[in-house]
């Protein structure tokens, strides 16, 4: 299903078909798991509307309003799941000047339906300042977007670890995703291409639809 729904998730984007889309959505998320829905759909239909835009296919005015239905579609298939409070707690951060809130804002939907009590909206500093606002997490995933916070990440991930030393850290984004998921972290962290292999890295992963693959595979060092 998702791969022949890509194509009509970009159509109905571009056509400021909302509500469309999110029935759409929620019905793939319903068939094949919310990491499913997020991975195969909505972020290449994002990526998809970001090279329409670059080739001057989409105007300014119209690669906003694609952007914005496909981003509220996304938010209305997330299942609205209620998560025991004794549930273990995920943290989703993102670094400073890191606009990419929406992939941690999906990330911790899909958390959530894995059955995990999960906070988004962290941005923590490239010196991991505003980590108190951790907590005591049991999970931290930290969203890298561009090559400075790449560099940054030891720090971050050196800090974190010293806040948290038995927690789960996960590293995701768009500057994984540009490396294959080859990145060799310190601290026990955990490279993950995508939110699949996030949510399958979770210490206990109640989502049946998620395969158990492999996230991390040593390879390029963090920092490179």
């Amino acid at each position: 299903m998702p791969n022949t729904l890509l194509p009509h998730a970009v159509t109905l984007a571009v056509e400021g078909r909302t509500a469309e889309l999110a029935a759409r959505l929620t019905a793939c998320a319903a068939q094949s798991g919310v990491a499913a829905m997020i991975d195969d759909v909505v972020t290449p239909a994002f990526e998809r509307l970001g090279r329409l835009f670059a080739c001057d296919a989409l105007t300014v005015k119209a690669a906003s309003t694609a952007h914005r239905a496909l981003a509220d579609a996304a938010r209305r298939a997330l299942p609205d799941v209620v998560v025991d409070p004794k549930a273990p707690r995920a943290v989703v951060a993102t670094l400073v000047g890191n606009g990419h809130g929406l992939g941690g804002e999906f990330l911790a939907g899909v958390f959530a339906a894995a059955g995990w009590r999960t906070e988004t909206g962290i941005t923590l500093g490239v010196d991991a300042a505003g980590g108190e606002s951790v907590g005591a997490a049991d999970v931290v995933a930290v969203s890298v977007a561009l090559e400075s916070e790449w560099r940054a990440l030891p720090g971050v991930l050196a800090s974190l670890r010293a806040r948290l030393p038995h927690a789960l850290l996960l590293v995701g984004g768009p500057a994984v995703r540009a490396r294959a998921g080859r990145c060799a972290l310190p601290y026990g962290a955990v490279a993950c291409v995508d939110a699949t292999s996030a949510v399958a890295s979770l210490p206990e992963t109640r989502d049946a639809s998620v395969s158990r693959r492999v996230p991390f595979v040593a390879g390029v060092s963090v920092g490179d």
